[in-house]
């Protein structure tokens, strides 16, 4: 498996970021120590691991689109949301 080109983590939660020719990829995952004390990784999360994840998707969100905007060449501190009344296709 290739390398991640990115990874976020908060607390054992972890999004890795993989590139592709076309977009990227993610994979959600869970760090947890075995019974012989050695670091596994799982893709089963608990429930009190949804609002971490939830934390962590919105903050990958935020910095991947801040990213991609910055690669397109537009302002890098323009809000996603900010649009022209013109840009309104009603």
């Amino acid at each position: 498996m290739s390398r991640p080109k990115l990874t976020y983590s908060l607390g054992t939660i972890r999004v890795a970021v993989f590139e592709n020719e076309k977009y990227d990829s993610y994979k959600i995952s869970k760090s947890y120590k075995s019974k012989e004390g050695k670091w596994e990784y799982t893709d089963f999360l608990s429930r009190d691991d949804l609002s971490k994840l939830i934390c962590l998707l919105q903050g990958v969100l935020a910095k991947e689109i801040k990213t991609y905007t910055s690669e397109e060449g537009k302002n890098e501190n323009q809000s996603v949301e900010e649009k022209k009344d013109d840009d309104v296709p009603f």
